[in-house]
């Protein structure tokens, strides 16, 4: 009797270890606006360029995220500009270890003049770190650049991005745990409610 009693618990336990180990899937809304440097350098082999610009967020959503570096290839060869970008990517964290990062792409430039350009393009999630461990989504993003001069090196770049992420987490062992061993003292109790009482 007692071999089958805990041979119930430990089905009971694995079968709940099981349900709560299950992803759970959070829809939230992302957004982030800051401003920054540019700078453009010559990278290998020529004439190829690589250019980053680095934005301070004052605030971003649904966590905090401190820090943007955007980085991209470039080749002046091609035209136009948005044909011209490879290798795009970014990263975005915070000092209290939360990360995202991802891909994007430039969709429009235009110069208003020799050093005042708006472009605007679209961002992919493709994974994170701590809150944002596990993201996915994307969105859009606009900005403008304000350049020292004619050759468009160095400059002040301001960016707002918004969208939706897909959070996809796991509970941690410890919650696990607990709650499977909560879920297996109830099948147990409802399984020892079923048994047949003896009548003396």
């Amino acid at each position: 009797m007692k071999l089958k009693f805990f041979f119930r618990v430990a089905v009971a336990v694995l079968f709940s270890a099981f349900l709560v180990q299950s992803p759970v899937q959070a829809a939230l809304i992302f957004s982030a606006s800051g401003s920054g440097s540019l700078v453009i350098v010559p990278t290998s082999p020529p004439p190829l360029l690589e250019e980053t610009i680095t934005i301070k967020f004052p605030t971003a959503t649904p966590f905090p995220l401190d820090t943007g570096v955007f980085q991209t290839g470039i080749d002046p060869r091609i035209t136009p500009v948005t044909d011209s970008l490879f290798n795009s990517r970014f990263r975005l964290s915070s000092t209290s270890g939360d990360a995202a990062f991802g891909t994007y792409r430039l969709l429009s430039s235009r110069f208003l003049n020799d050093v005042r350009e708006l472009f605007s393009g679209l961002f992919t999630f493709t994974g994170g770190e701590g809150n944002y461990a596990g993201i996915s989504g994307g969105g859009t993003f606009n900005g403008t650049n304000v350049y020292a001069d004619a050759n468009h090196l160095s400059g002040v770049s301001s960016l707002t991005a918004t969208g939706s992420l897909t959070l996809t987490a796991i509970p941690e062992p410890s919650t696990v745990t607990l709650i499977a061993l909560g879920l297996a003292a109830i099948f147990v109790r409802r399984f020892r409610m079923r048994e047949p009482v003896a009548i003396a």
